[in-house]
């Protein structure tokens, strides 16, 4: 039986991998052949991938609603499916269980989100000018501001300035990345990348076919010492959230400076 994981730009590009995740932990109870397609997804063209074509016979449009750990339905749908069919397709959210996240499983996810080499190449000048090491600072002020809608909102001076950058610029590199560009304007034309660092690159949903500067974002959490971040929802970026898993990066709540998970 042969399993096609489809990245799909209909969710965020965090989505597909939580969703790749349950996938691999599947796979270590039910055996298949695993084979990943980015074609329908904006980073099509960024990632090494296999050139094998595969013709999915059928597909399990599988997405969450809620992250309840749970890989029951996916491996009850995909044992009904191999009765009847070699190659099942799959496009999934599904929210898989943290404790069965291992080393092993976290080397498989880097080996299949290899860049090319010369996208790696165009990521590393573009990175070239930061210091060895860093911590991340992440603000996510919400979807009306990525789509631009309200871009010109900023935040509160007091609470991501004064409070959270200024009584750490001294003591360690920070940069920061956001939805708003604004915000990011404001910190570069504040500190002009002395101690704190700014990419001005236009944030995108990663369903932009070619924005290749969100790839930037993905490459400094996986530089980065810790990542920081607040969010103006309930849940926590899952670009940010299954990035810092896969490369094992410390994840931290900014206000209240709790590890946000351990893996």
């Amino acid at each position: 039986m042969k399993i096609v994981y489809h990245f799909d730009s209909s969710t965020g590009f965090g989505d597909n991998i939580r969703g790749l995740i349950s996938i691999l932990q599947i796979n270590k109870k039910i055996p298949f052949d695993l084979i990943i397609d980015f074609s329908r997804h904006s980073f099509s063209d960024f990632f090494i991938r296999s050139s094998e074509t595969i013709d999915t016979q059928t597909e399990i449009l599988h997405y969450i609603s809620s992250e309840t750990p749970s890989n029951e339905f996916l491996i009850n749908k995909i044992n009904e499916l191999s009765q009847t069919y070699e190659v099942i397709g799959i496009t999934t959210n599904n929210y898989p269980i943290l404790e069965e996240i291992d080393n092993e499983m976290k080397r498989i996810l880097e080996k299949i989100l290899r860049l090319k080499p010369e996208i790696e190449e165009y990521l590393t000048h573009k990175l070239s000018e930061l210091p060895e090491k860093y911590h991340l600072f992440h603000y996510r002020l919400g979807d009306k501001i990525l789509n631009q809608i309200d871009n010109n909102q900023t935040c509160n001076n007091e609470l991501f300035i004064q409070n959270f950058i200024e009584n750490r610029k001294e003591k360690e590199n920070i940069v920061v990345i956001s939805d708003s560009l604004s915000l990011k304007q404001e910190l570069f034309d504040l500190y002009q990348n002395k101690g704190v660092y700014v990419f001005l690159n236009t944030p995108y949903h990663t369903n932009k076919k070619g924005c290749i500067d969100t790839l930037v974002d993905f490459c400094l959490i996986r530089n980065a010492t810790s990542v920081h971040c607040y969010t103006c929802y309930e849940w926590v970026s899952n670009f940010i959230l299954w990035s810092s898993i896969m490369y094992d990066v410390p994840l931290f709540e900014i206000e209240s400076e709790t590890k946000i998970i351990s893996i």
